[in-house]
């Protein structure tokens, strides 16, 4: 063996008797070959033990996991804002009277329709008469006025109203004495014929957020008395690196602005692609007031290639746009909402 490898062994052998390193001294001063091979191996082992627990260690890290802490409080909180609406857009008899060509597509309906039994005797199929639509409502036991309502329009339902937009009134206690209640009135005779069903359509949300009816909406059907209860949730996520929530608060796009929510920001999305694609906005989103560039999808003059043009990209099924992926909407990082109770 030359000078070289004797002096390397003679190093090792020193640095395995003084070094506190564990096993390692082992390995040197063994008295028996297979003494050593027995401590080389259980060295090793423990070298890639460590290295394994290092990487998960550091790829656990590197993960940002976030733990999901719940807090149940009770306090006073503003009472959201109710919005209510008909089933019905619009009436018959008023459609009937304002628009020439409406009034030809319910005659027509009806013409098709009115010798449909569906295997129901006669008395079932003819429409009931009711009384005009009414509204009472009370909050805390106390008898609301019209003051306390503001109106709202809904693309999908026409005129609605809303309780509390202001967020005038509070609440401390549980209870349909201590919330809001109403007395709703019908009238099923002014329905638009092809109206699939009758009674309200209730959306709860936060002063500042639009109401989405036709995706959050509760439905209460007619000659029932429907209960819906409400809780205040407000959730908190941790941003990047954490999470992919975004920290805006205020959606201001052409289309839609107010509070930032993961619903209008998909709408504003649809509604700029079907700008692009369609050159004309879609009624049932919401678009911008002082449009002048283009017009309604519902023109009157293109209607139906519009409309085909929209649905091409409403539809869910679709190849050419999927909202999910082609629009930058995550989820917010602060926000409040109020889960329903049925």
């Amino acid at each position: 063996m030359g000078v070289f490898w004797t002096g390397l062994k003679y190093v090792f052998t020193d640095f395995s008797c003084w070094t506190s390193t564990h096993g390692v001294p082992h390995i040197g001063m063994a008295n028996a070959r297979w003494l050593r091979v027995f401590w080389i191996v259980v060295v090793l082992v423990s070298v890639a033990l460590f290295i394994w627990q290092f990487i998960t260690l550091l790829t656990n890290y590197l993960s940002f996991s976030v733990n999901t802490e719940t807090t149940l409080q009770f306090a006073e909180r503003t009472f959201p804002t109710v919005t209510i609406c008909h089933l019905n857009p619009w009436k018959m008899s008023a459609t009937k009277a304002t628009d020439a060509d409406m009034s030809s597509l319910i005659d027509a309906y009806n013409t098709e329709t009115s010798s449909v039994q569906f295997g129901l005797p006669e008395s079932l199929t003819s429409a009931r008469q009711q009384q005009a639509s009414k509204w009472t409502l009370m909050y805390s036991e106390r008898l609301k006025n019209k003051q306390n309502f503001d109106d709202f329009y809904n693309p999908s339902y026409g005129n609605c109203i809303q309780f509390n937009n202001n967020g005038e009134f509070v609440s401390s206690r549980a209870g349909p004495l201590y919330g809001l209640r109403m007395v709703i009135r019908t009238d099923q005779a002014t329905y638009l014929p092809w109206t699939e069903a009758s009674g309200v359509i209730i959306d709860i949300h936060m002063q500042d957020e639009t109401p989405y009816p036709d995706v959050f909406g509760y439905f209460a059907p007619p000659g029932t008395a429907s209960s819906l209860g409400v809780s205040y949730v407000q959730t908190s996520r941790l941003s990047s690196p954490y999470g992919t929530c975004t920290d805006q608060t205020t959606l201001e796009t052409t289309h839609y602005t107010g509070a930032y929510t993961v619903e209008a920001c998909f709408r504003s999305c649809m509604q700029e692609k079907i700008v692009a694609e369609c050159g004309c906005y879609y009624p049932a989103y919401a678009h911008a007031a002082n449009a002048t560039q283009y017009t309604s999808c519902d023109d009157g003059t293109n209607t139906l290639n519009n409309l085909n043009c929209v649905d091409l990209i409403n539809n869910a099924d679709s190849a050419q746009f999927d909202v999910l992926t082609d629009c930058d909407c995550p989820q917010p990082c602060k926000f409040v909402q109020f889960q329903k109770l049925h």
